[in-house]
């Protein structure tokens, strides 16, 4: 029997999702009983190599520093998502830019039935990130609010332009809402 799999991709660079978003995106995926595939998107920072980047000393460290956290973070959520979703669950870290984390994750959500975000609207980078994921995957995304608690969904919004990508996308997501 086919198991749907939702996506969820998680960015920690410069601020990554908090644990009660997280647990409460994977709580959302087993309400629709989809296996799970987490990305956690670890920071790459550009390094500056001009006089000026030269003359701040401290930037090499903190660029490093940044970088750690990040990769710490990665570390983190990934137990976090193991204790909470079980060991079925599949995680993998990728390293690279944050500006091309968005890109990224829209292409690999592709391989995926439906595409589950921690939604963190208050903060600009997870916003972006959401967008791109969102806008460029073309599969059915999520955005699952904080506190999201494993109930029968009521209410759906659904973002709609008219073009061939949404009605694919909303297409995709209506088994996924029936199935309980």
């Amino acid at each position: 029997m086919y198991r749907r799999l939702a996506y969820m991709p998680l960015i920690t660079y410069p601020k990554a999702p908090t644990d009660m978003s997280v647990a409460s995106t994977i709580d959302m995926a087993a309400s629709i009983h989809c296996g799970l595939f987490v990305t956690t998107y670890s920071a790459e920072i550009w390094r500056e190599t001009n006089e000026i980047g030269k003359l701040l000393i401290e930037t090499p460290a903190e660029v490093r520093k940044a970088e750690e956290e990040s990769k710490v973070r990665c570390q983190e959520l990934h137990l976090l998502v193991k204790q909470r979703a079980g060991p079925d669950v599949s995680t993998l870290t990728r390293h690279l830019m944050p500006e091309l984390a968005g890109e990224a994750a829209a292409g690999q959500a592709r391989y995926f039935d439906v595409v589950l975000v921690p939604w963190s609207g208050n903060i600009q980078a997870a916003s972006t990130f959401a967008q791109s994921v969102v806008f460029t995957s073309g599969r059915p995304s999520i955005l699952v609010p904080p506190g999201f608690q494993s109930k029968s969904i009521e209410h759906v919004a659904i973002a709609w332009d008219a073009s061939r990508v949404a009605a694919r996308a909303v297409a995709d997501l209506i088994p996924l809402l029936a199935s309980d």
